[in-house]
């Protein structure tokens, strides 16, 4: 329902200029809101699109601004800093784990954005003279909502890629060890020429489940081999070929290692966009050089091409994450079925 929510707002968007400005702020807001996941972010979006100027933004950096700086809180979060809803304000209703020594069943909170508050004397955010003062990093706060960033790191998994890269933070590298929940293993190569990266399934590999974190490449469903010459750029090209892989545009071995479920001429554009999104929103660097995708994502008057797939890019964006956090099982567990071979 949410993606075709996503294609009826961008069909309604008759000018060209509107279209791409709705599009490049999806984008750049599911990337700016990692606390929230990405549906929640995409909701976000949609609602509060009309609600702030965005026909005066002139390029993508003016875009990237107003959506990494939207300010949307839980009304209890507001309430914590002193403002409440305008009477005007429309919520917006998104679903809040609660995690605790007791678990507990979601549980759907209003959200609202900060044009929308008012203090007690009514005064806005936005004309008062003092600074905003945000609640995040108090402990309550972070008490509360600390599920939304968490990286779920097995001690046994976060130094498998510890010397991958030196450039590296310390915490992507650790999200690197859990490539093995999809048989994948990730290598440096100065052979592929001007290739940046080269992502096979492993014949070898696929008629056994792989064992752990420290999977070779000769047990390996996959073998990732990144270009040397990419360096800190190397992590954003891995993300690439997992999204082809959790997208259907490469086989999944799971399923059937001779069998690619997805085709289309977008392929390049969509799985470059979904890494796009996972990078921002696990805090890691974008590719340094331009590619296809974000050439066609800064163009300033011209929307994304005709036939770009919403669902298969925030979706595999969403599997990409959740795998890299930690935030998911190995991905034969949910199949039951056997493997070719076994």
């Amino acid at each position: 329902m949410l993606f075709a929510e996503i294609d009826r707002r961008l069909d309604l968007e008759e000018h060209p200029l509107r279209r791409t400005r709705l599009e490049q702020f999806l984008i750049e807001a599911v990337r700016g809101m990692p606390t929230l996941n990405v549906g929640q972010a995409v909701r976000v979006a949609l609602q509060v699109f009309d609600l702030i100027d965005m026909d005066r933004c002139d390029n993508l950096t003016q875009v990237i601004q107003h959506a990494w700086r939207l300010p949307v809180h839980p009304a209890s979060e507001w309430q914590m800093m002193g403002y409440r809803p305008m009477t005007t304000a429309t919520p917006i209703i998104l679903d809040t784990p609660r995690e605790g020594p007791v678990l507990r069943e979601n549980e759907p909170e209003p959200y609202y954005i900060l044009r929308e508050m008012i203090d007690a004397k009514g005064h806005t955010p936005v004309t008062r003279r003092e600074p905003l003062h945000t609640a995040r990093g108090t402990t309550a706060v972070d008490s509360a909502h600390s599920w939304e960033r968490r990286r779920v790191m097995d001690p046994d998994s976060a130094n498998v890629y510890a010397s991958f890269h030196g450039e590296f933070p310390r915490h992507i590298l650790a999200m690197l060890g859990n490539l093995w929940k999809i048989g994948a293993v990730a290598t440096w190569s100065s052979e592929l020429g001007n290739a940046t990266s080269r992502q096979r399934v492993n014949p070898a590999g696929v008629t056994s489940h792989p064992k752990g974190p420290h999977l070779d490449r000769r047990d390996a469903w996959y073998h990732l081999d990144i270009s040397s010459r990419l360096g800190r750029d190397g992590f954003a090209e891995i993300c690439l070929c997992v999204a082809s892989i959790l997208s259907g545009y490469s086989p999944q071995v799971w399923h059937n290692p001779y069998v690619i479920p997805q085709q289309g001429p977008l392929r390049m554009v969509e799985i470059e966009a979904a890494s796009y999104i996972v990078c921002g929103r696990l805090g890691a660097p974008r590719r340094r050089s331009s590619t296809e995708w974000y050439q066609a994502h800064a163009k300033s008057e011209e929307p994304l091409p005709e036939g770009f797939r919403w669902d298969l890019v925030l979706g595999a964006a969403t599997q990409l994450e959740d795998l890299l956090r930690g935030d998911s099982a190995p991905v034969w567990t949910n199949t039951g079925a056997p493997l070719h071979g076994e």
